[in-house]
């Protein structure tokens, strides 16, 4: 499928198989995709000075997450890995052009599709173009998604007495991301939405979507002064190693069927793309060896932790449900961690295994979950299902992560356990 991005108006026509995106604003007709107006607007109002480098990757964001939605798995041949044409107009198209394949490839990894670039001139610009521009006070910056990770790299910021910038895609959990910006004292908030419309039915794996989270966090970070001054400013992605690593717990879950956004491979081809664009920005997941139940365990505001842990959202399928099912891998692994940091789980599921045991253990993912979890300990297994992934993955340590898989499938394995009948 060929997917073309206009950051203009067009009365061109397209060919059946051409799918025609405008970035940063409303779909202009019927069959074109539109993404961006919203960030765009806040660029504009805010009065932002965002590199160029910056820009581009925001501009080839937005177009990858409209693709990723306006192109459907089901017409692939083999009903998941699409073969993805995308044109963007950038800035810097000789930069861009240059990196081409190293992009094609993160994004290859992140979504598991084949992705093909080309890169043209852009028309519209971002931002204002007079010199009264804003800068953002702040060392850092955290992604904030409302979900229980964000939630204590939020809380241990605040302790460390940094000052932070909270970065959200807005959603269901927009309310809850903004009294958690607060509780951790973030000296700014920037909740943004890619807003984007597809025409027909859009695709729901999303396997792309975080490359959106990360195009906002990096307009804030090079937004602020620390970064005008050539300082190094951190993005933090905080997520558990047991979710980050995502391995496959039975042979039916594999590859691009798992989320990548804070997966070690991606993340080191990520910052690997911002250090040749001369960005000085520094990913960082505090995280990556840790447990879900650990990072609960060792957080350094507790008492704020347990007073609005069970506000926040893990589940797969939150939309659907606006509320959290209680049995797809995510909530399994939630319940677990509250078990193993001994923090009393008041979380409204759906489903639970003491109120529906027949409906919970007849799940698909609690099945797995209970399969995978068995071989906690079988130290072979793990190598298998993780170390292949780990071929674009530098500066980790891979006995630690097949040891934080290991002990995060342990507490899935004693959760399951202590509810089975």
């Amino acid at each position: 499928m060929r997917v073309r991005c206009f950051d203009y108006d067009t009365l061109e026509r397209f060919e059946p198989d051409v799918l025609p995106v405008r970035l940063f604003a409303q779909p202009p007709r019927a069959g074109w995709a539109g993404i961006g107006s919203h960030v765009a607007r806040r660029i504009h109002v805010e009065r932002f000075e965002v590199p160029s480098a910056a820009k581009d990757f925001l501009r080839i964001a937005m177009a990858v997450v409209a693709a990723d939605r306006g192109v459907l798995r089901s017409d692939a041949e083999n009903n998941w890995t699409r073969q993805i044409d995308l044109e963007v107009p950038v800035e810097l198209v000789s930069e861009w052009t240059d990196r081409k394949l190293a992009v094609e490839r993160m994004l290859n990894f992140l979504s598991g599709d084949l992705w093909t670039l080309r890169f043209k001139n852009h028309t519209m610009e971002l931002g204002r173009p007079d010199d009264r521009r804003r800068h953002l006070d702040g060392s850092c910056v955290s992604l904030l998604s409302g979900g229980a990770d964000s939630l204590v790299g939020a809380l241990d910021l605040a302790k460390s007495g940094v000052e932070w910038i909270a970065v959200s895609q807005t959603s269901s959990e927009t309310t809850i991301q903004g009294q958690f910006a607060q509780l951790a004292s973030a000296t700014k908030h920037l909740g943004w939405t890619h807003g984007v419309r597809v025409p027909g039915i859009a695709d729901g794996s999303q396997r792309a979507r975080s490359i959106g989270f990360f195009a906002f966090a990096l307009v804030a970070a090079t937004s602020t002064h620390a970064h005008q001054n050539g300082l190094p400013v951190t993005i933090h992605a905080s997520e558990n190693g047991l979710i980050s690593l995502n391995p496959p717990l039975t042979s039916a879950r594999v590859g691009s069927a798992s989320t990548r956004t804070t997966h070690p491979s991606f993340i080191t081809q990520l910052q690997s793309l911002f250090d040749s664009l001369g960005l000085h920005i520094l990913l960082k997941n505090e995280y990556q060896y840790m447990t879900k139940g650990e990072m609960f365990q060792n957080c350094t505001r507790p008492d704020d932790l347990a007073r609005v842990l069970h506000t926040s959202m893990s589940c797969g399928k939150p939309k659907r449900l606006n509320k959290h099912c209680g049995r797809c891998v995510p909530c399994i692994i939630r319940r677990a961690s509250f078990r193993k940091a001994g923090i009393p789980d008041t979380t409204e599921y759906e489903v639970g295994p003491k109120d529906e045991p027949t409906k919970f253990f007849a799940s698909d993912d609690v099945k797995c979950a209970t399969i995978g979890s068995r071989r906690h300990a079988d130290y072979s297994w793990l190598q298998r299902k993780i170390l292949p992934s780990l071929a674009f993955a530098s500066g980790y340590e891979n006995e630690k992560l097949i040891a934080v898989a290991g002990r995060g499938l342990l507490e899935v394995h004693d959760y399951l356990a202590s509810v089975s009948p």
